[in-house]
């Protein structure tokens, strides 16, 4: 499961806490759901990774917020999904 917490911040989402930005690179949100990266290891090497948000996540009356039990399928109503760098 996820850990960390979702939150809105004007009209975004921020996901979790734990600023995985810092040591990932080629971040990049697909069309079908997928957030994927290249993560930095404890040896300081990369690996190709994904998680399936779209499993994860849900649209409550227009709130994306974390599935009790998955799938949460944000994406059957989600229009113009972006990933932005955070500031």
């Amino acid at each position: 499961m996820l850990k960390g917490s979702a939150r809105r911040k004007n009209s975004s989402v921020e996901i979790g806490g734990g600023f995985f930005s810092r040591t990932s690179s080629q971040i990049r949100f697909t069309s079908s759901g997928w957030l994927e990266a290249l993560c930095q290891t404890t040896s300081s090497g990369t690996v190709p990774t994904s998680i399936n948000l779209n499993f994860y996540l849900k649209n409550i009356n227009g709130v994306l917020q974390f599935a009790d039990s998955p799938p949460g399928n944000f994406m059957a109503t989600a229009r113009n999904v972006t990933l932005t760098p955070a500031q």
